[in-house]
């Protein structure tokens, strides 16, 4: 083993790095070609030409690392805009539930007065503990709290009446090709789906289709809306 150069027992990979990249410089300040240089320190070509450029640049072998740019928001600025995203979009003013990246630096603007391009707003979101995900669409009609209700108190009753009629309860529901736009990644804190509303009432041709509990399946397609009733 030369002098001087790390054993293969060190403890930091680092140090081999550095000790290459140390002869790497002085055999380069002594004129020896590049593949010399490879084949005898075992590194790739392209390494060893990357020491060249850095050492016409700077003369300075060290691998010193840039810090990174300081945040342009602080600390209380970034709770603020957490609780703005978690408030919803339609909070803010905007039309639809949900958080583009272009929305969220219009935020940042108005509210702080700082700009970030695009690329940068998606991380400051990432080290908010926020991800794009597709929400769940939750339609705005709905009543939970009726769905409750029927599932905890009339659903036993007529389960109760069909068996006492030998009769069959259906599950229907619809679905088909409608005017509602395709759902978009949105920003929310990662673990937490977001939802969207949506207006039930659109055009579309809607495909009616019913379930038993046997797993008989009863279907029917129409232009437009179903009847209910």
């Amino acid at each position: 083993m030369a002098a001087g150069k790390p054993g293969h027992g060190s403890s930091d990979k680092s140090e081999s790095r550095e000790w290459k990249r140390e002869r790497g410089f002085e055999m380069l300040k002594k004129g020896k070609k590049q593949s010399v240089i490879s084949k005898r320190l075992e590194v790739n070509r392209k390494t060893v030409y990357n020491w060249s450029v850095k050492l016409e640049q700077s003369g300075d072998w060290h691998d010193r690392k840039q810090p990174g740019s300081k945040s342009k928001l602080t600390k209380d600025q970034k709770e603020k805009l957490k609780k703005i995203i978690d408030c919803g979009p339609r909070s803010y003013g905007y039309d639809t539930d949900l958080w583009t990246l272009k929305r969220i630096s219009e935020v940042i603007s108005r509210e702080f007065d700082v700009s970030y391009n695009t690329t940068h707003i998606w991380r400051v979101l990432k080290n908010l503990g926020y991800s794009a995900q597709i929400p769940v669409a939750v339609a705005m009609e709905k009543n939970s709290e009726y769905v409750k209700e029927w599932l905890e108190k009339n659903y036993p009753e007529y389960m109760k009446e069909a068996m006492e009629k030998s009769a069959t309860i259906l599950f229907q529901d619809e679905s088909g090709v409608q005017s509602r736009p395709n759902v978009r990644r949105t920003w929310s804190p990662r673990g937490r789906r977001p939802a969207i509303r949506v207006r039930e009432k659109r055009d579309k041709i809607s495909i009616s289709s019913a379930v038993s509990a046997d797993g008989d399946l009863y279907f029917a397609i129409k232009e437009g809306e179903h009847e209910r009733g």
